[in-house]
């Protein structure tokens, strides 16, 4: 299930404030945006800097929605997940025991967790945080290289909590 299906299904008003965090705290991450979307509408960076920014996130949104902007989806959710939700993604580490640094940030991923104490833990993750940004956060996480927990992915596309707007994930 990747990423790029998500800027689809979340709210304009969420998607604005992940884009404004990009803006904020990785100017370059923002640039490259721009950039792209620069070149996927044939609008100068210039033109687009001089739109509201409600109106040209909704412009970067739409674009982030199709297959090949995944590569750019992926780092601007990852970013700002990292930046603004980093209590729960160190929650969902801590509850698997898996080591991070104080943003959420993990170095080496273990080997899968068994089906059971990964459904505690994503049971705990909905207990505790907003619902859309858990199935944010898990489905980047099962989303990232070389790890596709194969179980997570089972309950990703099996649990209607992971439902974010219109989009409910696939079965694997």
């Amino acid at each position: 299930m990747p990423t790029y299906l998500i800027w689809d299904s979340i709210s304009d008003d969420l998607a604005h404030q992940i884009l404004l965090c990009a803006q904020k705290s990785d100017k370059k991450l923002y640039r490259l945006l721009l950039d792209m979307v620069s070149k996927g509408t044939g609008m100068r960076q210039s033109k687009l800097l001089e739109m509201p920014k409600t109106q040209r996130h909704l412009l970067c949104k739409k674009l982030l929605s199709h297959p090949r902007s995944e590569t750019m989806s992926f780092y601007l959710l990852s970013h700002w997940l990292i930046e603004t939700q980093s209590p729960m993604l160190c929650r969902w580490l801590d509850i698997l025991g898996i080591a991070h640094d104080e943003k959420g940030v993990v170095e080496d991923v273990p080997d899968e967790p068994d089906l059971e104490t990964l459904r505690k833990a994503v049971d705990r993750l909905f207990e505790e945080f907003p619902s859309e940004y858990v199935s944010i956060y898990l489905q980047g996480f099962y989303e990232m290289e070389g790890l596709r927990w194969k179980s997570l992915g089972s309950l990703i596309s099996s649990d209607p909590r992971f439902k974010i707007g219109k989009y409910q994930p696939l079965a694997l």
